[in-house]
C-alpha cells in the first residue's frame, strides 16, 4: 500500500522519473521481486508496471497467506519438481502483494 503520495517528476531524488509510478496515499500495488540496490521495487498498479521508492510503500498481511513451506507443497502436490518443470516466462507471477 502507498503510504504517502509520490510523483517521480517533482521528486529531486528520482533519477529516472519516467520508470517510475506516480502513487497517491492508499493505492493498492502488487510488488514483483525483491527491493533492487537502489531501494526501489518493481510494482504494478492500475495495469501499469514501474519502480516504486521502498520508503513510500509498505506490506499489508493477506488473511489468506499459509505458512506452508515449498517443500511441504511440493509433497502435497503428489508430484516430482525434478521430473516437472515448466517455464512461465511472460507470464510472472507476482512474489507478493503489496496494498
Amino acid at each position: 500500500m502507498a503510504l504517502f503520495d509520490y510523483d517521480p517528476h517533482n521528486s529531486p531524488a528520482s533519477e529516472h522519473p519516467e520508470l517510475e509510478l506516480k502513487l497517491k496515499e492508499g493505492d493498492l500495488l502488487t510488488v514483483f521481486g525483491d527491493m533492487d540496490i537502489n531501494g526501489y521495487f518493481e510494482a504494478e498498479l492500475n495495469g501499469v508496471r514501474g519502480l516504486v521508492p521502498s520508503l513510500y510503500v509498505d506490506e499489508l498481511e493477506d488473511d489468506n497467506d499459509s505458512e506452508i513451506g515449498l517443500e511441504e507443497l511440493l509433497m502435497r502436490s503428489h508430484r516430482d519438481p525434478m521430473k516437472e518443470v515448466t517455464s512461465d516466462k511472460g507470464n510472472e507471477r507476482p512474489v507478493r502483494e503489496m496494498a
